[in-house]
């Protein structure tokens, strides 16, 4: 029997909370009334979460003449047309969060004074909110970036529950034998004479106002329909309906021993698992998905494990299942709350339909129309993956070259397919690790990685979980150790994490949550913080790090932001940056703890911490990344006065283990040659802003880089002369706002290229000579590398290297340091030298580079950088020559094309049709090879003009024609 029995009447109790996204007054609004529409920036997407700007709504109607709910009509304004009068949102002074704008007459405003309704009937209000136009780029939108609409009563009376809220999908709840607060209002133009509440047909209780609040405490657990009727004065009765699921009071059950936090596949019977979810001072958890057509029953109210009164745990055992098959799952909260498990391995997402199925082949569709927000799956009995390589080293510390990669701006597929078939150029480059930038699911499809809302789950838009697993096969193959980039420092809105302790929709997380802070205590904070002092924190992020060693043979972790792994509050980035006890102890807890899963597993951190913090990290084994990019980019471009490269040696920093992964390019800068190209020195003769040029200095530049003892790093492309801003937009212009965007790809230009595939030659052979040569891990050496002119000593009973660089804008006079005398090898000339005076002067040209070792080492390549013996070149042009410039007739810019067989004098000069000359275009000193110079004619008229090209030997001449 159902049974409610009656408390009393008075005030409500509990105080009455609005969720939604967008609330109004009246709740439900007429079109004779006034209206206030509260816009909360915090639920539904949260794209306007914590926007400081001005906010807009973007709105129309749903009437009956529109054909479907994207069909609007009257829209007020056209989208990013701000008129402040009639759009504009008002900020709540107190919540920065809460917007609101009055609508005095919703027909006159939405009418606009063109009778765009005509004779059709107003039905909802549609909204979206946006930040200032006329090209907004950030909206405040519903769950899964839906448009949100306002029902419009249809007449000028009604009734409605304001709490508790039930919907057709969704009864209220609540517990048997718990007390429950009912409020039912009536809204009238005239007035009420009744307001009643009856179960059953009968009545519960009776008022002669607009208001009813009501206590009763639930019976026997079911379902009741409660009726609210109000009778007004003009004769009027309307009824609204509160669903009310009353479930059983829980008993205490044991979770059963040996299960983890989260999906526990029995062992032997593929057909059984168990789901544990571990949510402190929740009340209960349904189970809802495909095992019971997502409907809400007792039958799958999970049991309740009170352990302590600040930590409970729910859990439930599935059986009978269908083995290998699919199942999609969520947990219901308290009846609210719609999330997965925060450790499920794959999820399904709205988004999912712009996966293409070459990517992911049978991707099991999202559940529409029947939930919203993330849906977990459940696979029981799934194929394991048959390893080929099963027992893979990683590569020595000393010994990796890591190469850093986004596979979305990698590969033109975006796929694991496709980087498994890119695996033999990598090994052409000779690199033995990679590290990919974050793949668990982020948000959306196309991202860096570090916005991550599910931590243990392999984001789809790159592929299926098998495919990720053979590629990383087919890299030990090769002998090519694979890093992972993962983020535990924060995680999105749509983190379970988060999503069961905050305010609604993806917004963020409440006092309470056991996982984060409700701010971060660092000055740099992402998306929701981890509180890494948490217990559950901890328990948490141990169980990420040890999934994708176990799942998949990660070779390694790089950890992002590691230096946020701190509790100590700090406001700016210097005490950020001092040693913290707190954040040393939890590094090395967490290294333990992965060494004891597998000892070879790297420990990566990104911590740019004070160097005594970073010294005892890298001393207890970790690795540490090592930011030179900035002085090697100004030794490129010839800024020599910030070169100092010194701090790439570990020894420098008085470390005593080379754990120090020095790079000149990582995901996070200014790509080296785009500064070269547009902001390098010029002086004289000398431009390192020509390509060719640039490509030289950087080839030295990569040679300290990688010979320099130790691990080190390069981001993709780089060993191409990757040209493109870190900035760069997908309309080709450069901006700030476009530091995340998709860039284009170099395979079909510049991979091309003969000059930059010297300087992937020039990659290979260093690489190659790291991994191969003893003395090239040796902690006898010295570096000085801290002005203009570089050097690098290394000792070893193998042999001795000697590394020399002119990095300024003229050619000089180096003092070597031979450590002895005796014949020394030039690696890259191919040739020899007989040392009597080891201070004896070495000339080197601007930007150029000398390897020197006192063993001659088979193997090595000549030609592939500029020297005064440019016959050693195979790959020079025979003669000088001048192309046909392109385009042609241009205006206002044209790109001129020569060749040189040798390093040369070049001026380049314009003339007019009568021989004068209008512009000298070039006058300097360029090594052998392809180049080519951009002409600016804004200066000139049109007409045809005459291009002469002269070196010390030749002299040739093409026409062009201005057209203007």
């Amino acid at each position: 029997m159902l049974r409610l029995l009656v408390f009393g009447l008075g005030i409500v109790l509990c105080p009455l909370l609005s969720l939604a996204q967008v609330t109004t007054i009246p709740a439900v609004p007429s079109l004779d009334q006034p209206v206030t529409i509260i816009f909360d920036a915090r639920q539904g997407n949260a794209g306007l979460i914590n926007y400081s700007g001005k906010v807009y709504i973007h709105t129309g109607v749903i009437t009956t003449a529109s054909t479907q709910s994207s069909d609007w009509k009257c829209v007020v304004t056209n989208w990013g047309q701000d008129i402040d009068s009639i759009n504009l949102m008002t900020r709540d002074p107190q919540n920065p969060n809460i917007y609101r704008l009055q609508i005095n007459d919703i027909r006159a405003y939405y009418n606009k004074g063109s009778n765009c309704l005509g004779n059709s009937r107003i039905l909802k209000l549609a909204m979206v909110f946006r930040n200032e136009g006329p090209t907004p780029n950030r909206e405040g939108k519903g769950p899964g970036n839906t448009d949100i609409f306002v029902d419009v009563a249809q007449q000028s009376d009604l009734v409605t529950f304001s709490y508790p809220k039930s919907s057709a999908q969704l009864p209220a709840f609540a517990i048997s034998g718990d007390k429950v607060s009912i409020r039912a209002i009536a809204q009238t133009t005239t007035s009420v004479n009744t307001l009643r509440l009856l179960l059953n047909g009968n009545v519960l209780t009776s008022v002669n106002n607009d208001t009813i609040n009501f206590d009763c405490q639930t019976g026997d657990p079911g379902s009741l329909n409660i009726i609210a009727e109000a009778t007004f004065t003009n004769q009027t009765i309307r009824r609204d309906t509160l669903r009310l699921m009353v479930i059983p009071k829980q008993q205490n059950q044991a979770v059963p021993q040996g299960l983890k936090d989260g999906i526990n596949y029995h062992p032997t019977d593929s057909r059984q698992l168990t789901l544990v979810l571990y949510a402190p001072k929740k009340q209960f958890v349904h189970l809802i998905g495909d095992v019971n057509n997502w409907q809400i029953s007792d039958a799958w109210l999970m049991n309740r494990h009170q352990i302590t009164p600040d930590s409970t745990k729910f859990w439930i055992t599935l059986n009978n299942l269908t083995p290998g098959q699919e199942y999609g799952f969520q947990y219901l909260v308290d009846g609210s709350i719609r999330v997965t498990d925060p450790y499920v391995n794959k999820i399904l997402d709205p988004e999912d339909r712009f996966i293409s199925s070459s990517t992911y082949p049978n991707l099991k569709p999202y559940p529409t129309g029947k939930t919203e927000y993330q849906v977990g799956v459940l696979q029981p009995g799934k194929t394991p993956y048959q390893w080929q390589v099963t027992n893979f080293t990683p590569p020595a510390k000393d010994k990796l070259v890591i190469y850093e990669l986004l596979l979305r701006d990698f590969v033109g597929t975006r796929s694991y397919e496709t980087l498994i078939d890119t695996l033999d150029y990598l090994q052409r480059l000779g690199i033995n690790a990679i590290e990919l930038m974050p793949v668990n699911e982020f948000d959306g499809n196309s991202s860096w990685g570090y916005n991550p809302g599910f931590h243990l789950a392999l984001d789809k838009a790159y592929g299926t979980e098998h495919a990720f697993k053979r590629f990383i096969d087919e890299a030990h193959k090769r002998g090519i150790a694979v890093i992972l980039d993962i983020v535990l420092n924060h995680a999105t809105g749509q983190s379970p994490l988060v999503r069961l302790y905050n305010a609604g929709g993806y917004s963020n997380v409440v006092e309470g949550n056991p996982w984060f802070n409700l701010s971060a205590p660092e000055p740099l904070a992402f998306f929701n913080d981890f509180n890494q002092a948490s217990p559950a924190t901890r328990y948490f992020a141990k169980r990420v790090m040890e999934y994708w060693i176990r799942e998949f043979k990660i070779d390694g972790y790089r950890f992002d932001l590691s230096k946020g792994f701190t509790q100590r509050k700090t406001t700016n980035f210097n005490d950020w940056a001092k040693v913290d006890v707190f954040r040393i102890n939890l590094w090395k807890e967490y290294a333990d703890f992965i060494w004891d899963i597998n000892p070879n597993v790297y420990v990566i951190l990104e911590h740019f911490a004070e160097n005594v913090e970073e010294r005892q990290l890298a001393d207890y084994g970790m690795m540490l990344w090592g930011n030179l990019n900035y002085n090697f980019n100004e030794s490129t471009m010839g800024f020599t006065q910030n070169s100092n490269l010194n701090s790439l040696s570990y020894k420098n920093r008085s470390w005593q283990k080379p754990h120090l992964i020095g790079y000149m390019e990582s995901h996070d800068e200014e790509r080296i040659m785009y500064k070269n190209l547009n902001f390098g020195s010029v002086s004289n003769n000398y431009n390192t802003r020509d390509l060719n040029t640039a490509l030289e200095r950087t080839k030295a530049a990569a040679a300290f880089l990688i010979l320099t003892p130790g691990p080190k790093m390069m981001w993709q492309f780089g060993e191409l002369g990757y040209a493109q801003s870190i900035n760069r937009c997908t309309n080709g212009t450069i901006s700030d706002a476009c530091r995340l965007s998709e860039k284009p790809l170099p395979w079909n230009n510049i991979y091309l290229n003969n000059n930059n595939q010297r300087l992937f030659k020039v990659y290979s052979e260093l690489i190659h000579l790291k991994k191969t040569q003893p003395a090239l891990s040796t902690s006898e050496f010295l570096m000085d590398a801290a002005g203009p002119q570089k050097r690098l000593v290394m000792t070893h009973p193998d042999m001795d290297v000697l590394l020399l660089g002119n990095f300024a804008l003229t050619d000089a006079n180096i003092i070597p340091g031979f450590t002895k005398t005796g014949t020394w090898y030039d690696y890259f000339r191919g040739t020899s030298l007989q040392v009597t005076d080891t201070h004896g002067a070495i000339p080197l040209l601007a930007g150029e580079f000398r390897l020197y070792t006192t063993k001659k080492i088979d193997g090595n390549r000549r030609g592939l950088v500029s020297t005064t013996i440019d016959e050693l070149n195979p790959e020079r042009p025979t003669q000088v020559r001048l192309l046909p410039n392109y385009p042609n007739p241009f205006n206002p810019t044209t790109t001129l094309h020569f060749e040189l067989p040798k390093t040369s004098p070049v001026t380049i000069d314009i003339y007019d049709i009568l021989g004068r000359r209008v512009a000298q275009a070039l006058n300097t000193t360029l090594h052998a090879g392809t180049h080519q110079f951009i002409f600016d004619g804004s200066n000139l008229s049109s007409g045809t003009y005459l291009v002469r090209l002269t070196t010390d030997t030749q002299s040739l001449s093409t026409k062009m024609m201005l057209l203007k």
